[in-house]
Formats: structure tokens, C-alpha cells, sequence
């Protein structure tokens, strides 16, 4: 069995960026950035950017902001960059 699921909170560092993508079924898609801070160390916050799709897009782009707190459960997907 492969799990992947995270829980991770913290502000907006932007307004989300939302759009329909065309097709037989348009399909609202949000990206935003989230920054959270570790009370525990100083100057120790990671930037984890998030994709939102259908309903939950259309929510993140009527209620959130820049400096919005939220908690997003999903799973996490890892983009790999090779310098050449």
C-alpha cells in the first residue's frame, strides 16, 4: 500500500492564481504558495506551493487572499530539476 498524505498550514504569500482550463468538462484550477514557519527555530519557514482543482479552486479564489491562514490535507507531489 502507498500512502502519501500530508497536513501542512500557514499564510498565503500571494492572492491565488486561478483558471479554467478548457476541454469537455472545464475544470477550475488554483495555485497559490503557502509559507510556514517553525516556532521553534527562527528565520526557518519552508514555501510549499499547492494546486487546488474543481470546487475547492473555485472556494480558494472566493475566500482566500494574500496573508490568508489555512490548513491544506492532500497529498504531496515532488517536481525533480537536473542543472545542466
Amino acid at each position: 500500500m502507498y500512502l502519501n498524505n500530508v497536513i501542512i498550514s500557514g499564510n498565503l504569500t500571494a492572492d491565488p492564481e486561478v483558471r479554467v482550463l478548457a476541454g469537455e468538462t472545464p475544470t477550475t484550477v488554483a495555485n497559490f504558495t503557502l509559507a510556514n514557519n517553525n516556532p521553534k527555530k527562527d528565520n526557518d519557514t519552508a514555501f510549499v506551493r499547492v494546486t487546488a482543482f474543481g470546487r475547492t479552486a473555485e472556494v480558494v479564489g472566493e475566500y482566500l487572499a494574500k496573508g490568508s491562514p489555512v490548513v491544506v490535507i492532500g497529498e504531496i507531489k515532488q517536481n525533480r530539476f537536473e542543472n545542466k
